[in-house]
C-alpha cells in the first residue's frame, strides 16, 4: 500500500510540474484543474489513513489530524473561486468548500473526543466503547458527507459546457480550448490512473467516481471551443 501511495504522490506532482503550462488559461479550466488537484490530495490522505493499522488512541487520533490538513490544503485549492463572477464555478466551488468544511469539522469533533479521554486516563478503561461508537460515528457521518461529491462534481461539469453557443440548435461546445481539455484529461489519468476511464463503479469511493465524471464529459464528443 506504501508503494501505492509514493505513486500517487509522484502523480500528484506530475500534475502540478511536469504537465505543459498554458498561457491565458480559461477560468473553467483553472476551475476544474483546482478541482482535480483537490480530489487527488484528499485521496492520497485517505490512502494514507488506511495504511495506518495502528489502534493505539494518540495514534488515531494523530492521523485524523494529519488527515485534516491535507483536507484543508483540498479546500484551499478550490477556495480562490468562491468569488468567482461565473456563477457556475462559483456555486460549485460551494459546494466542493462545504464538503470540505464538513469532513474537517466532524473529524475535530472526533479529535476533540480523543483529547479529552486521553487527558483523563483514568477514564480510559470505562469510555472504551465512548470511543469506538464516537469513531463509527466519525467515519458514517464523513461518508455520508462525501457521498455529496457525486451531485457537486455533476454541478461543477456544467462549467465545462458553453451555455451560449449552439450548433443545430443543441448545446455541444465546451467553454475550454483543445489544448486545455487534453491536459484535465493527462491530470486526471495522471492522478487516478485507467480506473477513471471505467465511468461509475458499484462500492467506489466518491472520489475516485467523481473523477470518472469529470473524465467522461471530458472525453466526451463535445466540441473544444477553438473548433468549429
Amino acid at each position: 500500500m506504501k508503494k501505492v501511495i509514493l505513486i500517487r504522490v509522484a502523480a500528484l506532482l506530475f500534475v502540478i510540474f511536469l504537465l505543459p503550462s498554458i498561457v491565458h488559461a480559461s477560468e473553467p479550466y483553472d476551475y476544474i484543474s483546482a478541482v482535480i488537484k483537490s480530489f487527488n490530495i484528499s485521496d492520497i490522505a485517505g490512502d494514507r489513513v488506511k495504511t495506518s493499522k495502528n489502534d493505539e488512541l494518540s495514534i488515531a487520533m494523530k492521523n485524523t489530524m494529519v488527515f485534516n490538513s491535507e483536507i484543508k490544503k483540498a479546500r484551499a485549492c478550490i477556495s480562490p473561486f468562491l468569488k468567482s463572477n461565473n456563477d457556475q464555478i462559483r456555486m460549485s466551488a460551494e459546494g466542493y468548500n462545504d464538503i470540505y468544511i464538513s469532513v474537517i469539522e466532524n473529524n475535530e469533533r472526533y479529535i476533540s473526543l480523543v483529547e479529552a479521554l486521553l487527558n483523563n486516563p483514568d477514564e480510559l478503561p470505562t469510555k472504551r466503547r465512548s470511543i469506538s461508537k464516537g469513531f463509527s460515528q466519525n467515519l458514517a457521518d464523513n461518508e455520508t458527507i462525501w457521498r455529496t461529491l457525486f451531485t457537486i462534481t455533476s454541478m461543477s461539469t456544467y462549467t465545462l459546457i458553453d451555455q451560449n453557443r449552439t450548433k443545430d440548435g443543441k448545446k455541444v461546445y465546451l467553454t475550454i480550448n483543445g489544448q486545455e481539455r487534453n491536459n484535465l484529461i493527462a491530470q486526471l489519468e495522471g492522478a487516478f490512473g485507467d480506473k477513471v476511464k471505467k465511468g461509475l463503479q458499484a462500492g467506489q469511493f466518491p472520489i475516485e467516481g467523481s473523477a470518472s465524471i469529470l473524465w467522461q464529459v471530458l472525453s466526451g464528443n463535445w466540441i473544444s471551443s477553438d473548433k468549429k
